[in-house]
């Protein structure tokens, strides 16, 4: 006798193997959709009181310029390349009358074109302050490495 008439003799056995082989297929399916790492939620960001010497992790919800035991603290955009060492290649702040908008905790909706605008960039030590929607801003904000490359450059957030 073949398999096929055992089966066909034995329902409940044929209805056992079947329901076996979907909860493996299942599991297995289930199994390779999990994360093969802990996913790790973003919280926190650069910032720096001291025009990018040093810098320390706050909220990620804040709005430079913002007060940091009585000093002025801007977003810090901290790089590094190749797993080297790590420096902040320019920092951020919000015009004061975004800032007083983004403050608002009734503030209108506001567009990124509106936020992009209204950001401020420059390099640590400098004096002047760019627009991030300008040439000159964007031109800053596109960093490359020390040796003038892309190669290995890399954002560096908060762990």
């Amino acid at each position: 006798m073949g398999i096929r008439e055992t089966l066909n003799k034995n329902p409940a056995i044929t209805t056992a193997g079947t329901i076996v082989i979907i909860l493996i297929a299942l599991g297995v399916i289930t199994w390779e959709m999990l994360p093969k790492s802990p996913v790790k939620i973003m919280s926190g960001m650069y910032y720096t009181d001291d025009d990018g010497q040093s810098t320390f992790v706050d909220l990620m919800n804040k709005n430079p310029p913002f007060d940091h035991g009585g000093k002025s603290a801007m977003l810090a955009a901290v790089f590094s390349c190749n797993g080297g060492k790590q420096w902040v290649a320019y920092v951020q702040k919000y015009t004061d009358d975004m800032k007083a908008t983004l403050d608002d905790p009734n503030h209108s909706e506001i567009s990124s074109s509106d936020l992009e605008s209204n950001m401020l960039v420059k390099k640590p030590g400098d004096t002047e302050w760019l627009t991030l929607s300008s040439t000159k801003g964007r031109e800053l904000t596109n960093v490359k490495c020390p040796d003038g490359t892309l190669n290995g450059l890399i954002r560096v957030l908060p762990q």
